[in-house]
């Protein structure tokens, strides 16, 4: 997997969406960034609502001392960081392509809303369409 190792070491952050834990590929992703401790947040889209996966994901995007501690070190996404968005083949995980698209849009607007302006696909408080 040189591909995902060289896309967590490239990025400043990383968000991996799963439907379920964490397993494969996205294992192995959280695996490297805690190896290069860097900050990660998974997400598994069966266990959230999508409110509150865009809220989680932007109060880590934020730095919240609580989603940032990873037991043997402490990491931060910087304010303006390339994001590594990570996650479950669409193969896989059937609707994970549709309902990542929609997070991350809700993400955009939420952390710069003049973005609102440019997407706009629906309540936030919907549930994640598969």
């Amino acid at each position: 997997m040189p591909r995902t190792r060289a896309n967590v070491f490239d990025s400043d952050a990383t968000v991996i969406f799963t439907y379920g834990p964490l397993s494969g590929g996205s294992l192995q992703t959280a695996t490297y960034a805690h190896h290069l401790e860097k900050p990660y947040h998974d997400v598994d889209l069966k266990r959230t609502t999508r409110g509150k996966a865009v809220e989680g994901i932007v109060r880590w995007l934020g730095g919240d001392e609580e989603l940032s501690d990873y037991d043997e070190y402490v990491a931060k996404p910087p304010l303006e960081c390339i994001l590594n968005v990570a996650g479950s083949r669409e193969s896989h995980a059937p609707g994970i392509q549709d309902a990542v698209f929609q997070l991350m849009v809700d993400v955009l607007i939420q952390v710069n809303s003049a973005c609102k302006q440019f997407y706009s696909i629906g309540d936030s408080q919907s549930p994640i369409k598969k």
